[in-house]
């Protein structure tokens, strides 16, 4: 009863969280120079690790 239950609660939140972020999913696009802030912590090394799957965008040597 309580896993029919949890189950249920979990697939609700799903749902319900994938319907919140289709507006970002939606609009989202590729920017070749993004603004960096002092917030964004290890950003950059994300973005240049990121960019190799970029086929249009080659890697930096």
């Amino acid at each position: 009863m309580a896993t029919r239950i949890l189950s249920t609660l979990m697939v609700a939140w799903i749902f319900h969280d994938t319907r919140v972020d289709h507006p970002v999913w939606h609009h989202k696009r590729y920017l070749p120079h993004p603004a960096f802030n002092s917030a964004g912590g290890p950003i950059g090394t994300y973005r240049r690790w990121a960019r190799q799957f970029y086929p249009h965008h080659p890697s930096p040597p």
